[in-house]
């Protein structure tokens, strides 16, 4: 008969933070700036993986997999290794130390859904008067300039 773990986490946050790296990886590819010229290969890259064009957001297509997937792969993991994660949250959060690395995890994926989404909204044409006010539409032929969300 074995002993029960104590300790460090396991395989189950090791395959939770694979996931979350990996889809940061994902989202790197299809959002980052690629500069004033966008190297052919990534162009092509992000065409085929995304549906994006010439520097654009990706399709349709693109956004169920940028979104779709890791969601899936959660749901997958928490299929197979439910039990055993709960267990490792359980650890993390018995512990100063990984607390303080998972607190770092937390960060580094709010400071990329963040980057992620100034991206989306700049690619959009939505800019931000300040960090203090509301967000302002910089297409003049959109919805404000017809009558619509201006309350």
């Amino acid at each position: 008969m074995t002993e029960p773990r104590t300790g460090r986490p396991g395989m189950a946050a090791l395959t939770l933070l694979l996931i979350l790296l990996i889809t940061a990886a994902w989202w790197a590819l299809a959002l980052w700036p690629a500069g004033p010229v966008e190297p052919e290969w990534l162009a092509r890259t992000r065409a085929t993986c995304f549906g994006s064009v010439a520097g654009g957001l990706p399709d349709a297509g693109g956004w169920i997999l940028l979104i779709g997937e890791p969601i899936g792969m959660v749901v997958a993991l928490m299929a197979v290794w439910g039990t055993a994660l709960k267990e490792d949250f359980r650890r993390i959060g018995a512990d100063r130390r990984w607390r303080l690395v998972a607190g770092a995890v937390a960060g580094a994926v709010l400071l990329g859904v963040t980057a992620a989404g100034r991206r989306v909204a700049l690619r959009r044409g939505v800019r931000y008067a300040n960090h203090h006010h509301a967000i302002r539409r910089a297409d003049p032929g959109g919805l404000r300039s017809r009558g619509h969300g201006t309350h």
